[in-house]
Parts: C-alpha cells; structure tokens; sequence
C-alpha cells in the first residue's frame, strides 16, 4: 500500500498477475565453483559484495549440514544455493521493472542459529522499503509492498545493519511482482501509505523511525 490511488469504478478489477520485475540470479544458483559448504570470496554472478570491516561478509552456501555454520537441518527454498549476509556487509543488483506500479517484494530469510537479530535494510534506489530483523533459524517468506514505481532500472541493495558480533542473514529466492499498474485516470498522492523516506540510522544505531523524516514526498 505504498500509493494512496482515486480510481473510477471501472478499474477496480483491473489485474496485475504475472508481471514480474526482473532480478538477476534471484536465487542465487549462478556463480563459480567453490569448495565446502559455503565462500566468502566468491560473488554470485550479477551481484555486487561490499565486505565491511573483519566480520562484514556474504557469499553463496550450500548443503545444510552440522559442517554449514549458516544453517545446519533447513532446506534451501529454491535450488541448492542461498546467500549470507554477515554483520553489516551490502550486497546489491540492478533489478528492471517493465510496467509503472505498485510491487510487491518478497523473498526468504533465516537468522544464523546463535547470531540471530541481525538487522537487514532493504533500499530499491535511493530509498528504503524495509528492514527485516531475522529471529530464528528457520526459512520464513517475507514481504513488502512498494509505493508506485516508474518503469525503469533500479539499483536493489541489501545492507546489513549490525558491525558487532557475528549476526547474520540467509536469504533465496527473491520475487518482486507488480499487484498494482498505474493506470491513466488514477491520481496518486505522493508516498500516500509512507513507504519511501531517506535511510536512516546506521551500523551504531540502527533507528525504526526518523523524526521528522526527509524526502518523503
């Protein structure tokens, strides 16, 4: 609900199914060859790390097993290979949207058994759509809904949010579908549902909310 929309009636069935944004290597199974479960130098091909510090890390990892320190007993959701996120390392792409609309975002995340609470921030742009706190070692879809978006070319990034400890993200899978076109005669106020804001807080203090926040529409 990120777009407050004044429609005519006309529209109101109006569908959007099947119309998928374009994310590269969404799951993650394209990349080099590494040996054990999992890499810390190999980069998934069309994703970009940026490691932070000594812990500030991710990469690809495969075959749950005791041997996996990312997760030992769950499955992975969409092929054999998911990306960690380590302490306050960003990975990102360039995603591509073919139709004007609102989106829903999505994808499937576990915390790392004994490192959990590991704060995600999740920007399409310049601009944030969410921060995911991950609980528990356990694959759990989670989603979010964009405010009307230009068709267009976007840079999607992932950031982690905590530079102490080993704190950590697992994520697959990542879907953005559009359930909303923008159609001619619909007057979108402007962020109408707040989804949009400049980031805010940071690795030291990683706030959920800004007071008041800046270029929000």
């Amino acid at each position: 609900e990120g777009a407050v929309s004044l429609k005519s009636p006309q529209h109101s069935d109006m569908s959007a199914s099947h119309v998928m944004a374009t994310i590269p290597n969404a799951s993650f199974e394209s990349h080099a060859a590494f040996s054990g479960t999992y890499s810390t130098t190999i980069v998934p091909d069309e994703w970009t790390v940026s490691p932070s510090g000594k812990n500030g890390k991710a990469g690809p990892c495969q075959s749950p097993s005791t041997s996996n320190p990312w997760f030992s007993t769950n499955t992975i959701p969409d092929g054999a290979t998911a990306l960690f996120i380590q302490c306050n390392a960003v990975v990102s792409t360039t995603i591509t949207i073919s139709q004007t609309g609102r989106y829903r975002f999505s994808l499937y995340a576990l915390a790392r058994s004994g490192y959990s609470l590991h704060s995600l921030r999740i920007s399409i742009g310049d601009k944030q759509l969410a921060v995911l706190k991950t609980y528990d070692p356990v694959f759990r879809r989670y989603e979010w809904e964009t405010p009307s978006l230009e068709a267009g070319s976007y840079l999607l990034q992932l950031e982690g949010m905590n530079a102490s400890t080993l704190r950590s993200t697992v994520i697959d899978n990542l879907r953005m579908e559009l359930i909303e076109p923008q159609v001619s005669d619909i007057v979108v106020v402007s962020n109408g549902s707040f989804e949009w804001s400049d980031l805010f807080g940071s690795d030291a203090n990683p706030n959920w909310f800004a007071f008041p926040p800046s270029n929000a529409g």
